[in-house]
């Protein structure tokens, strides 16, 4: 099946296109500075043109004229036109229609555990909102993060995935109106930075609900994604904040009641 992507996927999906032989055309992202080994090696071994721009109805005409034949959207922030025979789905990552909406995770992590899981859906007029296609719960465990749950979904996604393009005619027709209202939605948040003035275990807590994509440290010229935050409670006289060491991946920082390791990500 020739297939547009829109949005990043990793490499669990770049093996099922491969193993089931399917055509990836295109590849649709929003501006950024920086693409993926995933998205980068499935482009080359499909000859995928990436595309840093908003898809609207002409350009899907034209998806469609060069024999497209199903968009599947996956993190794609911008709203997908529904008005051409093309077909699209998406995966999102809530048991919808509860966590409808942007960045629905730590949500979840917080307080809405029991929306764990993913869905596959039919692309629609408005936001997370088509007929279920599929769905699957997770259970959360106690190392669960935000990063471990992005995981889990593009892993377990991508074997759905396998199933469902075997036969979508049959799964499209079969798929479910989302007719419940939904108890949540997710409105989306703005990044959350690492605080040194808070204890070790509260900016722990930070990074594992909103994880590398969610969380910043901010420390004099530096201003990177967090990767990675562990640490030790110590005594100390030391003003939260400073700085015992830093690399070009890591940095070493009083906090309240101890001392933080924070890996980062140059941007």
């Amino acid at each position: 099946m020739k297939i547009a992507l829109f949005g990043s996927v990793d490499a669990t999906w770049g093996k099922m296109i491969h193993d089931e032989g399917h055509e990836v055309h295109s590849i649709w992202l929003q501006p950024m500075n920086h693409l993926t080994a995933s998205i980068v090696s499935l482009a080359e071994k499909q000859g995928s043109a990436i595309q840093f721009q908003r898809i609207n109805r002409q350009k899907m005409l034209d998806l469609e004229a060069q024999g497209v034949e199903l968009l599947i959207s996956i993190g794609y922030p911008f709203l997908i036109p529904t008005d051409t025979p093309l077909r699209g789905l998406n995966i999102h990552p809530s048991l919808l229609p509860d966590g409808r909406g942007p960045f629905p995770i730590p949500a979840i992590l917080k307080e809405h555990r029991d929306a764990a899981g993913f869905t596959v859906h039919k692309l629609s007029a408005r936001f997370d909102s088509g007929d279920i296609v599929y769905q699957e719960k997770f259970e959360l465990g106690d190392h669960d993060t935000c990063d471990t749950l992005l995981i889990r979904m593009y892993m377990r996604s991508s074997d759905a995935m396998r199933t469902i393009l075997k036969d979508l005619p049959n799964h499209w027709d079969n798929a479910k109106a989302q007719t419940a209202a939904p108890q949540w939605e997710a409105r989306g948040l703005a990044p959350e930075f690492f605080r040194p003035e808070l204890s070790l275990e509260e900016n722990v807590s930070v990074w594992r609900i909103y994880g590398a994509g969610g969380t910043l440290i901010r420390i004099g010229d530096l201003t990177a994604p967090v990767t990675g935050l562990a640490g030790w409670k110590e005594a100390h006289t030391l003003e939260p904040g400073t700085v015992l060491s830093r690399d070009e991946y890591r940095i070493v920082i009083a906090v309240s009641d101890g001392f933080a390791v924070v890996m980062y990500k140059s941007l």
